[in-house]
Protein backbone atom coordinates (compact mmCIF):
# COMPACT_ATOMS: atom_id res chain seq x y z
CA UNK A 1 0.00 0.00 0.00
CA UNK A 2 2.83 2.42 0.44
CA UNK A 3 4.51 1.58 -2.35
CA UNK A 4 1.38 2.57 -4.30
CA UNK A 5 1.01 5.83 -2.67
CA UNK A 6 5.06 6.79 -3.27
CA UNK A 7 4.00 6.27 -7.15
CA UNK A 8 1.04 7.75 -7.30
CA UNK A 9 2.84 11.64 -5.42
CA UNK A 10 5.41 10.63 -7.82
CA UNK A 11 3.33 10.43 -11.01
CA UNK A 12 1.47 13.83 -10.07
CA UNK A 13 5.05 15.42 -9.54
CA UNK A 14 5.79 14.27 -13.61
CA UNK A 15 2.77 15.50 -14.99
CA UNK A 16 2.38 18.58 -13.19
CA UNK A 17 5.98 19.50 -14.29
CA UNK A 18 5.10 18.33 -17.97
CA UNK A 19 2.17 20.69 -17.85
CA UNK A 20 3.76 23.56 -16.77
CA UNK A 21 6.57 22.71 -19.49
CA UNK A 22 3.20 22.46 -22.01
CA UNK A 23 1.95 25.69 -20.68
CA UNK A 24 5.27 27.69 -20.81
CA UNK A 25 5.72 26.84 -24.87
CA UNK A 26 2.20 27.44 -25.14
CA UNK A 27 2.82 30.85 -23.73
CA UNK A 28 5.91 31.39 -25.94
CA UNK A 29 3.76 30.18 -29.29
CA UNK A 30 0.71 32.66 -28.40
CA UNK A 31 3.18 35.84 -28.12
CA UNK A 32 4.91 34.68 -31.37
CA UNK A 33 1.76 34.71 -32.97
CA UNK A 34 0.77 38.34 -31.34
CA UNK A 35 4.54 39.76 -32.71
CA UNK A 36 5.53 40.38 -29.80
CA UNK A 37 9.07 38.75 -29.87
CA UNK A 38 10.47 40.76 -26.91
CA UNK A 39 7.80 38.32 -24.63
CA UNK A 40 8.66 35.37 -27.02
CA UNK A 41 12.16 35.94 -26.38
CA UNK A 42 11.45 35.66 -22.48
CA UNK A 43 9.16 32.83 -22.26
CA UNK A 44 11.38 30.57 -24.72
CA UNK A 45 14.02 31.16 -21.64
CA UNK A 46 12.10 30.08 -19.11
CA UNK A 47 10.65 27.34 -21.18
CA UNK A 48 14.51 26.44 -22.10
CA UNK A 49 14.82 26.44 -18.03
CA UNK A 50 12.21 24.48 -17.43
CA UNK A 51 12.64 21.24 -19.80
CA UNK A 52 16.49 21.39 -18.52
CA UNK A 53 15.09 20.93 -14.99
CA UNK A 54 12.40 18.11 -16.16
CA UNK A 55 15.76 16.30 -17.79
CA UNK A 56 17.22 16.40 -14.86
CA UNK A 57 14.58 15.17 -12.72
CA UNK A 58 14.28 12.30 -15.52
CA UNK A 59 11.00 13.59 -16.46
CA UNK A 60 11.36 13.41 -20.30
CA UNK A 61 14.11 12.63 -21.84
CA UNK A 62 17.18 14.17 -23.22
CA UNK A 63 16.53 13.76 -27.05
CA UNK A 64 13.25 15.32 -26.70
CA UNK A 65 14.30 18.32 -24.38
CA UNK A 66 16.76 19.24 -27.25
CA UNK A 67 14.29 18.64 -30.01
CA UNK A 68 11.35 20.90 -28.42
CA UNK A 69 14.30 23.60 -27.71
CA UNK A 70 15.23 23.64 -30.95
CA UNK A 71 11.85 24.25 -32.86
CA UNK A 72 11.26 26.62 -29.93
CA UNK A 73 14.71 28.98 -30.85
CA UNK A 74 13.89 28.28 -34.69
CA UNK A 75 10.73 30.21 -34.12
CA UNK A 76 11.55 32.73 -32.26
CA UNK A 77 14.93 33.55 -33.92
CA UNK A 78 12.95 33.47 -36.95
CA UNK A 79 10.15 36.08 -35.50
CA UNK A 80 13.19 37.81 -34.54
CA UNK A 81 14.96 38.38 -38.09
CA UNK A 82 11.27 39.57 -39.38
CA UNK A 83 10.71 42.06 -37.30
Amino acid sequence: VGIELTRQGGRARNVAEKQGIAKILKQARKALEAKKTDEAAKQGRAAIKAIDKAVAHGIIKKNTAARLKSRLAKRINAASKTT
